[in-house]
C-alpha cells in the first residue's frame, strides 16, 4: 500500500489537491472517512476509509452512498489518497486528473470490529460510520471474479431511511457550500466599512429580544419600505463567538434550542463571515417539496430532546434558517443602525449560501404584488419594514408592519368545556383569551380544527394546568360548566372577523404555539 500511483497521476504545480505524503496520526482512538462530492468528467462521489497507517482507502461510488438497506451501490477501488485529502475542498484546474470540484460532503470517525486491512483482503468490510449525514452500520462487498468492483451496502439498523440523503442535503459539511458555489471566492468583510463603523462597541450579548411586527390588515405599495416573505415556523436568534466557542441558538422566549436543529449548527460558523463573532435573526422552518413552509411537520421537532430523535428527524425533516437581521459584528452593536445598513453587512457576512441557511430575500416598495404571490404561493403573508427603521429590541413597533393572508389570533388557553361522543373524556372546546392593556381578556371558544390525536395529546396538557377558579375577571356564558386552567397555553386560531362584543367569530384551531409566552398573546384588532 503506497502513494506511488496517487503521485503519478498529480502534478501538484498545478493542482491544489495535497502531495503525496503519508500522515501518521500518533495512537488515534478513532480512525475517520470522508465522502467527498466530485463532479469532475462525471458526477460522483468518493468513499475513503483512514487507516492506520495514514492512507486512505479509496472508492468511487457512482451514484453515491444511501441510507435504505434495499439499494446497494457499486463502489468502485481507486487508488490510495494522502491522509490530508480527507480536508480536502476545492477546485482542480482543467488539464489535470480529476479535473473539477470537489466538496467534503460528509466526514466523521468510523468504527470497526477487527482490522481495516485484513477485512479489505478478504473482500468483505463491516463498519459503523460516525458522520454528520451518514451513521449506523455499512458493509463493503467484493464482487466475485473483479478485484475494482465492490458493492455498498446500507445494514438494517435505527438509521435506516428511503430518504436520498445526497438530494436532499447536497452541501459541504465544512463550508456550506455545493459544487457549483465552491469555486467563487468570497472577499473578507471590511470591518472598517462606513456601514460597520456606525455601529457601537459592545460586549458579546448573551441573549436577545427579538424587535416585533405590529399587525395590519391590508397590504401597501410604498417607496420607503421593503416587503419581506413572512415564514411560518419558529422565530430563532442565532449567536456565534468563535474565541469564545460559543454557537448557540434562541428561540424568542430565550430558551436555547440548539440541539434541536445539528443540520443549521453543522454549517452556520463555516457559512457565516466574520472576524469573531455575529448575532443573526431569522426564521427556522421545514420545507414541503413545493417550498412552502410546513408548520405541522416542525413542531414534531419542537419538543424532541432524544439525540438519535433529532438526528432523524433532522434527515425526515431538514430545517432551513431563512436570515433576515443582523444585529452584531465583532464587537459592534448594529441595531441602531438603519435597516437597509443592517441588510448590506448581512449580504456581506452570508455570501455563501446553503440549503440549509440563507437570506430572506426582500422587494422594495411593490408591497401588494408580493402580498398577492404569497398568498397564491401558500405562505403566510408578508412583513413590511420601514427602510430606515432601527431594530428595537423587544418592542412590538409601527415600523414593522405585517400583513397575513388568512386573519389569525394567538391566544391563551384560560379553560376548556367537557367533550361529549367521541370526545367524551376530554374537552369539547378551549376557553380563549388575550391581553389587551396589559389584562387578559376572553375573545371567544374554539372546539373545531383538531385531529383526534390532538384532541387527546392537549387534554393531557390540560389536565396538569388545572386550577379551581377562572383566571380572568370576567367569562361570559358558556355552553357547558367549564374547567379553569392556569393561563400557560398558547395556541393560534384562524376566524372570521370580531363580532361587536369584541370577541373571535366562528374560531378555528391551527396549531399550539409552544414557541410564543402568554405575555406576548395581544388583542390583534
Amino acid at each position: 500500500m503506497t502513494l506511488y500511483e496517487y503521485k503519478h497521476k498529480r502534478n501538484f504545480a498545478k493542482t491544489p489537491e495535497p502531495d503525496a505524503r503519508k500522515v501518521n496520526r500518533k495512537k488515534a482512538k478513532l480512525l475517520r472517512f470522508v465522502v467527498q462530492k466530485h463532479n469532475a468528467k462525471r458526477l460522483h462521489y468518493d468513499f475513503r476509509l483512514e487507516t492506520k497507517k495514514g492512507l486512505l482507502k479509496s472508492w468511487a461510488v457512482p451514484k453515491g452512498l444511501t441510507l435504505d438497506p434495499k439499494v446497494k451501490r457499486l463502489a468502485i477501488l481507486t487508488e490510495d489518497h494522502p491522509g490530508d485529502y480527507i480536508h480536502f475542498e476545492g477546485k482542480i484546474p482543467k488539464g489535470n486528473y480529476g479535473a473539477g470540484t470537489v466538496i467534503v460532503w460528509d466526514t466523521g470517525d468510523y468504527s470497526i470490529d477487527g482490522d481495516l486491512e485484513e477485512q479489505f483482503q478478504k473482500g468483505n468490510i463491516k463498519l459503523i460510520l460516525h458522520g454528520k449525514k451518514l451513521k449506523g452500520s455499512f458493509h463493503l462487498v467484493r464482487l466475485k471474479d473483479s478485484e475494482k468492483q465492490w458493492l455498498i451496502i446500507k445494514t438494517k439498523d435505527e438509521y435506516c431511511s428511503t430518504e436520498d440523503v445526497t438530494a436532499t442535503m447536497p452541501e459541504s459539511v465544512l463550508s456550506g457550500r455545493t459544487n457549483e458555489q465552491v469555486n467563487r471566492k468570497l472577499p473578507r468583510i471590511n470591518l472598517e466599512s462606513p456601514e460597520v463603523q456606525k455601529g457601537s462597541l459592545e460586549d458579546f450579548p448573551s441573549s436577545v429580544r427579538p424587535m416585533l411586527a405590529l399587525p395590519v390588515d391590508k397590504p401597501f405599495d410604498n417607496k420607503d419600505w421593503v416587503f419581506e416573505i413572512k415564514w411560518d415556523g419558529v422565530r430563532s436568534i442565532l449567536f456565534l463567538n468563535k474565541s469564545k466557542k460559543i454557537l448557540e441558538i434562541q428561540a424568542r422566549s430565550g430558551m436555547t434550542i440548539t440541539h434541536r436543529y445539528p443540520e443549521i449548527t453543522a454549517i452556520a460558523q463555516s457559512l457565516v463571515q466574520c472576524e469573531n463573532s455575529v448575532v443573526l435573526d431569522g426564521e427556522i422552518v421545514i420545507l414541503n417539496a413545493e417550498g412552502v413552509p410546513d408548520f405541522q411537520r416542525h413542531q414534531k421537532r419542537m419538543n424532541v430532546d432524544s439525540k438519535k430523535d433529532i438526528e432523524s428527524l433532522s434527515r425526515s425533516s431538514p430545517s432551513t434558517y431563512f436570515v433576515f437581521d443582523i444585529l452584531h459584528l465583532d464587537g459592534r452593536n448594529l441595531k441602531q443602525l438603519e435597516f437597509l445598513e443592517r441588510r448590506a453587512i448581512l449580504s456581506n457576512v452570508l455570501k455563501k449560501r446553503s440549503p440549509r441557511m440563507r437570506i430572506s430575500d426582500y422587494i422594495e416598495e411593490w408591497g401588494k404584488a408580493v402580498f398577492d404571490n404569497a398568498v397564491n404561493m401558500k405562505l403566510e403573508g408578508v412583513v413590511a419594514k420601514e427602510k430606515h427603521s432601527k431594530y428595537l429590541e423587544g418592542v412590538r413597533s409601527p415600523l414593522w408592519l405585517k400583513i397575513k393572508g388568512t386573519v389569525t389570533q394567538d391566544c391563551v388557553v384560560i379553560g376548556y368545556t367537557p367533550g361529549e361522543g367521541n370526545r367524551d373524556g376530554y374537552f369539547g372546546s378551549l376557553i380563549l383569551a388575550a391581553y389587551k392593556d396589559r389584562k387578559l381578556q376572553f375573545i371567544g371558544h374554539s372546539g373545531s380544527g383538531f385531529t383526534s390525536e390532538q384532541v387527546q395529546e392537549f387534554f393531557k396538557k390540560l389536565e396538569r394546568l388545572k386550577i379551581a377558579r377562572c383566571p380572568i375577571d370576567y367569562v361570559p356564558y358558556v355552553n357547558r360548566k367549564p374547567v379553569w386552567v392556569k393561563p400557560k397555553m398558547v395556541v393560534e386560531v384562524k376566524f372570521n372577523g370580531w363580532t361587536q362584543d369584541g370577541n373571535m367569530r366562528a374560531p378555528i384551531f391551527v396549531r399550539l404555539r409552544e414557541d410564543k409566552m402568554p405575555e406576548e398573546c395581544i388583542i390583534a384588532r
